[in-house]
């Protein structure tokens, strides 16, 4: 397994635990002085619909080995 797919299945996973861990790991990987770009790409994030990244399939990470190449 890539270091990708390794990040793939292991943000779904903090996903499946909830916000709290999300927030947790955040805490443990990142520095202090990365707040102020997290918290813009947040804001970024905050203006996106869930219901319509869900619509439109954005809520699913796919994983290479899920993908077909068209040559």
């Amino acid at each position: 397994m890539n270091d990708l797919s390794q990040l793939n299945k292991g943000i779904e996973h903090l996903h499946a635990l909830g916000p709290k861990a999300v927030l947790e790991f955040y805490k443990e990987i990142f520095l202090p002085e990365d707040l102020p770009y997290a918290l813009d790409v947040l804001a970024r994030f905050k203006r996106l619909s869930p219901v319509t990244v869900k619509a439109v399939g954005g809520d699913r990470i796919v994983h290479p080995q899920n993908v077909m190449r068209a040559v």
